[in-house]
């Protein structure tokens, strides 16, 4: 999935978000064909640590303290881009 959760910006281009997965994804796919691999997976664990570390540290910015934000789901979850 590209322009998915966690790829808005709120202070610059998306082209760079969009050209960014873009080199992770051909990397990935030069990997694939490099060794011969019929598929990628990613570990569920991996993914679960990933994204609660992303919403710790999204808990600490300015898109926390808004009740209601377009950067956040129904449930309060934030889907903002996490840069740093």
């Amino acid at each position: 999935m590209m322009y998915g959760p966690n790829t808005n910006l709120g202070h610059n281009s998306i082209i760079f978000m969009i050209e960014s997965q873009t080199r992770y994804i051909r990397g990935a796919i030069r990997t694939l064909v490099t060794r011969d691999l019929a598929y990628l997976d990613l570990e569920p664990e991996a993914m679960r640590a990933y994204n609660e570390r992303v919403q710790a540290e999204l808990a600490k910015s300015v898109w926390a303290a808004t009740g209601k934000s377009w950067y956040k789901t129904e449930a309060g979850r934030i889907t903002k881009q996490l840069v740093g």
